[in-house]
């Protein structure tokens, strides 16, 4: 294992650069803290869920309720769509994953997680799939309800859950001592990467090759699948739970602090790399989310605040007030707006006009 300690890595300097524009389009209350919001894939619609069980699709531009769901007793935890937007998956206290039609707002499928508490769910990049954690309990079933795949050989409690980009069809768990990929199709294990310590939240690259992981004791890892290598970077001073790769699989984003950490890990990796530095309004980083398919970055602060970065050139962001803590970010799949779910109960979409791009000799852009 190869180790990295930045310390206060030292920002990274660029000619100005005019910043985003953003301004809240509305807000509504979802009545306890709204903690995931995610976009339909048409960029139509917003699902938010909250601590109170709840779940509402609302009309992105307008903000109106769409539908509101029955929700989970005692309390919701995650959100999903289907890739062609005709799903959508809610999980919760109650020990269910269920699947709805967000159009009519009929429950389609209940099905049993294995558990009282499901944590994680989240649809397949084909859609074909829907996964979902509870304790050491991993399950997926298909689109018409029927399990899968299901397993608990995890060595403890799955804290986040990942689905292969793109065409593949593997499912990583991060947990205490490492990480698990699985390929649910054959339901057999592709990896078992382990270390000693606890991960709370993991992002695959998009390009498939790398898995990050966002740990308890104030370090990131980076794992190169191919060999299994990874690199840990440390010098964070609070737990990681905030990580976001670019479109382009090169730049990984990280919390765990009140700046923004970016590391370049492009080949051959990050090791003996300086990473660039974001710095935010002195609150602790709550959220992030690269833009779809531009190097802007969006996050989310514990003060209530939504800031937007040209991230090549870490010039002073854009920002906007959204009320509470901000609990959850996302981009919509078109790239014009920003949903945000607070902690506060409020949920929000923010348009985002974005500059065009630096350039400089020979007119080469930044």
């Amino acid at each position: 294992m190869s180790r990295m300690k930045p310390a206060r890595p030292s920002a990274v300097k660029a000619p100005p650069a005019t910043p985003p524009t953003i301004a809240p389009i509305w807000r509504a209350e979802m009545g306890d803290h709204a903690s995931r919001v995610v976009w339909s894939p048409d960029s139509i619609r917003v699902a938010a869920v909250a601590a109170d069980g709840g779940c509402v699709v609302f009309d992105a531009q307008a903000g109106a309720v769409a539908r509101a769901l029955a929700g989970h007793d005692n309390g919701a935890a995650d959100v999903d769509w289907s890739s062609d937007g005709l799903a959508l998956a809610t999980s919760g206290e109650d020990g269910t994953v269920r699947i709805w039609d967000p159009s009519t707002g009929t429950e389609m499928y209940r099905l049993e997680a294995g558990g009282s508490w499901v944590e994680r769910c989240a649809f397949s990049a084909d859609g074909g799939l829907i996964a979902a954690s509870t304790g050491t309990r991993l399950r997926v079933w298909d689109r018409t309800g029927e399990v899968a795949f299901d397993t608990d050989d995890h060595p403890s409690t799955i804290t986040d859950l990942a689905w292969e980009p793109g065409r593949g069809r593997g499912l990583a768990v991060c947990h205490y001592n490492g990480i698990t990929v699985w390929d649910p199709d054959t339901e057999t294990k592709r990896h078992r990467m382990e270390w000693t310590g606890s991960a709370l939240a993991m992002a695959w690259s998009p390009d498939g090759k790398h898995l990050a992981t966002g740990d308890q004791d104030a370090t990131v890892h980076f794992w190169i699948l191919a060999t299994k290598d990874d690199l840990r970077m440390s010098g964070y001073p609070t737990k990681v739970q905030q990580l976001a790769w670019d479109h382009a699989a090169r730049h990984l984003a990280t919390g765990g602090s009140s700046e923004v950490t970016i590391w370049d890990c492009s080949p051959p990796g990050p090791a003996g790399t300086k990473p660039q530095v974001l710095e935010g309004d002195e609150s602790l980083i709550t959220g992030l989310a690269y833009h779809p398919s531009a190097p802007f970055l969006a996050a989310g602060t514990e003060g209530g605040r939504v800031l937007v970065w040209r991230a090549t050139n870490g010039a002073e962001p854009a920002g906007v007030d959204v009320g509470g803590e901000v609990a959850s970010i996302a981009w919509s799949p078109d790239g014009t707006r920003l949903a945000v779910g607070a902690a506060d109960g409020g949920v929000g979409v923010i348009d985002v006009q974005l500059p065009a791009p630096v350039t400089g000799k020979a007119g080469k852009s930044r």
